[in-house]
């Protein structure tokens, strides 16, 4: 293989229509040529002869613990619990003082509350605001961190400062990412840091390990969705199409136009279609002839991790290691980018290796049945966390992206998604580019994310220097 070419900016044409589609790129590729990604729980070793051999030292698919399962759910519960619980722990150790991100969310209330008051350890916590009601949780977070005696700082963030901070934020966003998450994470660090934090506990990884999404609802309702006639799937895609545009957060007319898109009878396939923010026709109107013939296939990256789970893929366990393969795995270099770009160590105790381990081998039964989402983490923090905590609508790391981009953001939208930026290599077509803004502007199409993915690559490619 070849070794990396600091001088080397030639995009990989193939990372485009997989990029757009997922927000990301599927390893071991990278958005450029002849450069690729060392894959995770892996070491590389390089010789005199300038090649190298890579050795995995771990494999989230590769363990069995079938011979420990716990009798019950409520023992698997506690026993998870008590993992965690050590898990925190270890993250404790430190010889400068550390932060917790603090959102709404059950994830990262859980670290909250084990820190807490299961070690003592009333950290300093961070949540970050907005003036839209509708997006805003921060006065959730502020409420929890009160009962747990925990400090609390928040920072209110508006498209103004989303439109001051975009170019050093692209400037950070070195493998292409484009989940609005980031966004998220740039600005709690940045008030981390401001505060002179250096490190900080967060709670990723909670929706992926214990059936958090509602994508695995949907998968529920898909397996008797796929078996109605044809004409029963357009009747309930036009129902869908029919109903008015909102602007919130990923809203439930979204989430039906989302089900209703979905061209494939297998679940598996369905399940990686969840995860896309373009479809493969609005990706044939949106990209240039050539670029479509190198398009990898629409699911690559979830069949590629489908084939690594093996037999067991459309069980629970294997839809959530599926999931940390080809969703969370991918995105932690954001994560670190986000936060190492304020100086920032961000440590995730719910992705220690023993306590993904240890879920994932649990029987089916315990981790997901019908609807009830985080099943057994409801199970073992009953009478732990408040009930309106634990059973509070799931709401999402979301900004008002879909509004700023009318007003705040509408400078910086004109700017890179024109002829001269985004089309200097004629890549894209531009009368649907054109398309894509107008229906968002009127609100006929909620097309928040596919205009914020071809911001994002326009801005990387103008700021890298990208040329095909």
């Amino acid at each position: 293989p070849m070794l990396y070419d600091p001088e080397n900016r030639n995009l990989r044409i193939a990372a485009l229509p997989e990029f757009l589609t997922y927000g990301y790129i599927g390893g071991p590729e990278t958005a450029l040529e002849n450069v690729k990604l060392l894959p995770e729980a892996t070491w590389a070793k390089f010789g005199p002869d300038r090649k190298y051999r890579i050795n995995r030292y771990w494999d989230i698919t590769a363990f069995d613990n079938s011979d420990s399962v716990p009798s019950s759910e409520e023992d698997a519960a506690e026993e998870i619990y008590s993992l965690l619980i050590d898990a925190v722990k270890l993250r404790l150790v430190s010889d400068v003082p550390i932060s917790v991100m603090l959102s709404s969310g059950l994830d990262s209330s859980t670290c909250a509350f084990i820190l807490a008051k299961e070690l003592g350890a009333n950290l300093k916590t961070f949540s970050i605001g907005y003036s839209d009601k509708d997006f805003d949780e921060s006065s959730d977070a502020g409420e929890l961190a009160k009962r747990f005696d925990m400090p609390w700082e928040r920072g209110v963030i508006t498209g103004r400062d989303l439109a001051d901070s975009f170019p050093e934020f692209i400037a950070h966003c070195d493998s292409l990412q484009a989940n609005t998450g980031q966004l998220v994470y740039y600005f709690v660090n940045r008030l981390i840091h401001d505060a002179d934090f250096k490190v900080t506990i967060n709670g990723s990884g909670g929706d992926e390990l214990f059936a958090g999404y509602p994508t695995y609802q949907a998968n529920t309702i898909f397996k008797y969705y796929r078996h109605l006639p044809s004409l029963g799937k357009k009747l309930l895609r036009q129902a869908a199409l029919a109903l008015p545009t909102s602007l919130g957060r990923v809203s439930i007319d979204y989430k039906l136009k989302k089900f209703t898109e979905c061209p494939y009878d297998s679940t598996l396939k369905a399940h990686a279609y969840w995860r896309t923010f373009f479809s493969m026709d609005s990706l044939n109107k949106l990209l240039a002839q050539p670029v479509i013939e190198q398009a990898p296939p629409f699911t690559r990256i979830y069949d590629k991790a489908f084939e690594e789970v093996g037999a067991p893929a459309d069980k629970i366990n294997g839809l959530l290691c599926a999931d940390l393969k080809a969703w969370l795995i991918p995105m932690f270099p954001w994560t670190d980018n986000m936060s190492m770009a304020n100086s920032v160590e961000l440590r995730m105790p719910l992705m220690d290796y023993r306590l993904v381990q240890k879920a994932l081998s649990l029987p089916e039964r315990f981790l997901f049945r019908g609807w009830k989402l985080k099943k057994i983490m409801k199970n073992f923090l009953k009478g732990r966390l408040p009930d309106d905590v634990l059973y509070r609508k799931k709401r999402g790391t979301h900004l008002p992206i879909s509004k700023w981009l009318h007003n705040d953001l509408s400078e910086l939208r004109d700017h890179y998604l024109d002829d001269e930026t985004l089309n200097k290599d004629k890549l894209f077509n531009m009368k649907t580019v054109r398309q894509m803004i107008s229906e968002h502007n009127e609100m006929k199409v909620d097309n928040t994310f596919k205009i914020w993915n071809l911001m994002v690559f326009s801005a990387w490619s103008e700021h890298n220097g990208i040329f095909i």
